[in-house]
């Protein structure tokens, strides 16, 4: 956490099942200060879930929160929140139109809120068909890093063509079409 207030980019990971019970952790069971716990942006949860009712347990990400940092220590704002039913992680409404997070990307981006999630969900779609291409053909290399290096460096130079949107997305998929 000091790491992170210096400006840079950490990830760690720590038991909780909820990004409450992970803020608690740290602040009162590590006794880290709670302002130390405002260099946290984004809290992660992967928990056990039965997909669809079934008897089995899967593990599943079942709950992205940001840290509120407006309004202090503690406090989180869903951004997107696991469905049983669908088997499906679904973004919450602070997600789609205030998420401070997200604001503060589009703003160092240079573009509009809008424009940034459109650029965040480009990007999902982007990885969601490389993973699903590495199963239908059975090739593990697509998840390799020089593949996903390659993949980000052609994402990259169609943002720079000008292409915004489901635009990349469908350039990309060509690409990747030609590039198997």
């Amino acid at each position: 956490m000091r790491a992170g207030t210096a400006g840079s980019a950490v990830l760690g990971t720590i038991h909780g099942n909820s990004s409450r019970s992970v803020y608690d952790r740290i602040v009162h069971d590590l006794q880290i200060p709670p302002m130390s716990f405002t260099a946290t942006d984004i809290v992660v949860i992967a928990g056990l879930a039965r997909p669809g009712g079934s008897q089995r347990f899967d593990r599943r990400v079942t709950e992205i929160t940001e840290v509120a940092k407006s309004r202090g220590p503690g406090e989180f704002e869903s951004l997107m929140g696991y469905h049983q039913e669908s088997d499906s992680l679904e973004a919450t409404e602070t997600y789609r139109r205030s998420s401070e997070r997200l604001r503060a990307i589009a703003g160092s981006w240079g573009l509009s809120y809008e424009d940034a999630l459109e650029n965040i969900e480009a990007r999902a779609a982007i990885r969601a068909a490389l993973v699903d291409t590495a199963v239908r053909r059975r090739r593990k290399e697509f998840l390799s890093a020089s593949w996903v290096a390659t993949s980000n460096a052609k994402y990259w130079s169609l943002v720079e063509e000008g292409f915004r949107g489901k635009g990349i997305v469908e350039e990309w998929s060509s690409w990747l079409a030609r590039a198997m």
